[in-house]
């Protein structure tokens, strides 16, 4: 619902914020237009997102020894060096676990696609959860539905 809000083309939040900025001069019709349809539910999924990964770095930052970036100091490394030799190294499994675990997280969407667009405007924002779903539950043709359900779970 509160995407919704945000999303309104006559009284949403976003529209407000980007024509008050001047980066648009009419309202966007965020969730009927088929060119932004999608871009909305992206959007809402990556707000949805963004503090779970944030929680997994700062454990993933918290659990590099201070002492390497100590050693690399004194060593004359800068900012940059330390980030590319100590950081991003160190940070590779927990970098990998956040990918894996929003590809999977996004695959499983299907409450956004189905609250903020129902897979429209002219399936423009339809993806294979939302198809699934449709066949199997609007359309009545199971098999299809379970077909692709099974599918998704192989991939």
């Amino acid at each position: 619902a509160i995407w919704n809000w945000i999303l309104s083309a006559d009284f949403g939040v976003l529209n407000f914020i980007l024509k008050e900025s001047g980066i648009i001069s009419g309202n966007i019709f965020w969730r009927s237009d088929p060119h932004y349809s999608l871009y909305a539910v992206i959007i809402a999924n990556v707000w949805l997102g963004t503090s779970f990964n944030m929680i997994l770095l700062s454990v993933g930052l918290a659990g590099i020894p201070a002492g390497l970036f100590e050693a690399a100091e004194l060593d004359g490394a800068n900012v940059w060096q330390r980030f590319w030799t100590i950081t991003l190294p160190m940070m590779r499994s927990t970098i990998g676990a956040i990918i894996s675990l929003g590809l999977i997280f996004t695959l499983q969407q299907f409450d956004l696609f189905a609250a903020i667009t129902s897979g429209g405007p002219n399936n423009s924002s339809n993806v294979t959860q939302y198809w699934a779903w449709d066949l199997s539950f609007r359309q009545y043709d199971f098999a299809k539905g379970a077909t692709i359900s099974v599918i998704m779970i192989v991939f």
